[in-house]
C-alpha cells in the first residue's frame, strides 16, 4: 500500500512538475512558496498536497524560513538586491544585513547607508572604514566630528590633517 502511494504522489507531482514554473516567484499548482524553488528536491513539492502548515513546518525544520537567491522580498534572505531585515548579500535593503551597497543600520560592507555600518564609503553615524560621512566614524577621510583618522573634517578628530576644532594630530 505503500509504495502504491508513492507511485501515486510521484505520479502527481510528475503531473504538476510539468505545469509548474522553472523559477522561482512564478505560481505553479504545487507552489506552496518562493523558496521552494528549483534548488528543493522535487520530492518536496509534495508539500503543496499538505497545505501551508506541513509546509511551514518543513521549511522551518530544514533552514527554508527565509528565502535564498536573488531579488527577494522580506527577512532573513539570503542573496543579492534583497529587501528587508537580516539579509546576507549585496544591493540589500533594510537593517542588519551583511554584503555590499546595503542601506540600513547594522550594515556590514562597503558603501553602505546608515548607523554603526562597518565598510568603506559609508554615510551615517558610527562607522568603520574610510571615506565614512557622520559622528563617530573611525578611518581616513572622514567627514564629522569624534572620528578617529587622517585627513577628517569635523571637531574632536583624532589623526593627522584634520579640518575643525579640538582635533588631536598634525
Amino acid at each position: 500500500m505503500k509504495k502504491v502511494a508513492l507511485v501515486l504522489v510521484a505520479a502527481l507531482c510528475a503531473t504538476a512538475m510539468a505545469q509548474s514554473p522553472d523559477t522561482p516567484g512564478q505560481g505553479g499548482p504545487w507552489w506552496v512558496y518562493p523558496m521552494l524553488s528549483t534548488m528543493v528536491n522535487s520530492e518536496y513539492q509534495i508539500l503543496a498536497f499538505g497545505g501551508q502548515e506541513v509546509a511551514d513546518s518543513w521549511c522551518e525544520a530544514n533552514g527554508y524560513a527565509g528565502n535564498s537567491g536573488a531579488s527577494n522580498n522580506g527577512q532573513g534572505n539570503t542573496g543579492a538586491y534583497n529587501q528587508g531585515q537580516g539579509n546576507t548579500g549585496a544591493g540589500n535593503q533594510g537593517d542588519g544585513n551583511v554584503g555590499n551597497d546595503n542601506y540600513g543600520q547594522g550594515n556590514n560592507g562597503d558603501g553602505n547607508n546608515g548607523q554603526g555600518n562597518t565598510g568603506n564609503a559609508n554615510q551615517g553615524q558610527g562607522n568603520t572604514g574610510y571615506g565614512n560621512m557622520g559622528t563617530g566614524n573611525t578611518g581616513n577621510a572622514n567627514v564629522g566630528q569624534g572620528n578617529v583618522g587622517n585627513m577628517n573634517n569635523g571637531e574632536g578628530n583624532t589623526g593627522n590633517v584634520n579640518t575643525g576644532s579640538g582635533n588631536t594630530g598634525d
